[in-house]
């Protein structure tokens, strides 16, 4: 009988386990009946909330604490969300309390996860530290290499100027140093535009059709295509958008430069336009070499080159460039390519469904 007498004693004997495991937990608990009033709470919620057992029992949970949404309150299976409460960080689980098949209550677990986001945050910067330092060394590493051989070919020439008396040798050399000047020059232009961009400068906006525009890029573009055969397909119908002719003028050209440069002699590239509800599409696909999926990924990023033997001048700023100009139009530039099938650039710009002034 002793031992029944135990046995018929064992449910309170846990209640009362479970009242102290609840008690002795860090994390904050509150116990809810179904309309969200507060029925039970362990001490590390008092302290959370800054208030006493006997002042909060039986109050409606939004009185004391102000959470984004009721939703996870009504949730018939486990939601987890967080929450910050003043200047901390907390882990809100919300359980339902489920009996005959209905939900009868609710427990809500609030851990201080303070210590963890801030862990993340600094695990994020010094993540971003060692980008910068990255891209930094990039820099470095290509700047040296790109400035170092036209001013190597510079003193050289400028040497053997000195001592030519020749005057077409002389003409020659003077030419080779122009050619290097020039290169210096675009060098310096590409991180000028760079640090501009990346000042967010204002955009000198008009409305007008993209078409007769890139008519005027796609002759300025033919003219220095090296044999390359650019061809502009665009269909009679206007398509109007606001943009900043010089700066969009930079992109494009920019973006077909590429196209030119990896195309064989001869090659096509295909400048279209397309367009849906909301945005018109530029097109710039060409013939060339294509990338594979590590380059395609990483071709928008600033400094990135996939040519270590520096065989093309540059820093890799041409598509970073015309990227941040489409952002600041409000679009956005993308890629598809493959080894051997050739490129596709596409900028996507905010379309206007009729031409109307663009008040500054």
């Amino acid at each position: 009988m002793g031992g029944f007498r135990s046995w018929r004693a064992t449910p309170k004997v846990m209640s009362v386990a479970y009242d102290q495991i609840v008690a002795s937990l860090h994390d904050a608990v509150l116990v809810l009946n179904p309309e969200c009033y507060i029925i039970g709470l362990n001490p590390a919620a008092e302290y959370l909330l800054g208030i006493e057992r006997t002042q909060v029992m039986y109050l409606r949970l939004s009185s004391v604490l102000t959470l984004p949404s009721e939703t996870p309150l009504k949730a018939e299976a486990q939601t987890k969300f967080e929450h910050a409460i003043g200047q901390r960080a907390y882990e809100v689980t919300s359980l339902p309390l489920v009996g005959n098949r209905a939900v009868i209550g609710r427990v809500l677990v609030l851990r201080d996860i303070t210590a963890r986001k801030r862990a993340e945050r600094e695990s994020q910067q010094l993540a971003f530290e060692r980008k910068r330092a990255h891209i930094m060394t990039l820099f470095i590493r290509d700047a040296s290499h790109e400035f170092r051989t036209p001013i190597t070919v510079i003193k050289m020439t400028a040497y053997l100027l000195a001592t030519q008396t020749i005057p077409h040798k002389r003409a020659k050399q003077i030419s080779t140093i122009w050619t290097q000047l020039e290169r210096l020059s675009h060098l310096i232009e590409d991180l000028q535009k760079m640090a501009i961009l990346d000042n967010t400068p204002e955009l000198d906006l008009t409305t007008a059709d993209l078409h007769p525009f890139l008519s005027t890029v796609w002759e300025k573009a033919t003219a220095v295509s090296n044999g390359r055969d650019i061809r502009l397909s665009v269909d009679d119908s206007p398509l109007f958008c606001a943009f900043d002719a010089h700066q969009l003028d930079h992109a494009l050209m920019r973006v077909l430069d590429n196209a030119v440069r990896y195309s064989s002699g001869g090659g096509l590239i295909q400048l279209t336009t397309r367009r849906d509800v909301h945005h018109a599409y530029i097109d710039i696909h060409d013939h060339g070499i294509g990338m594979d999926a590590d380059t395609l990924r990483q071709a928008t990023q600033r400094f990135y080159r996939n040519d270590s033997a520096h065989s093309t001048a540059g820093f890799g700023l041409g598509l970073p460039i015309a990227k941040t100009i489409i952002e600041l139009h409000g679009g956005k530039l993308s890629l598809e390519s493959a080894i051997g099938q050739g490129t596709t650039v596409t900028l996507q710009l905010p379309v206007l469904t009729r031409p109307e002034p663009i008040t500054l």
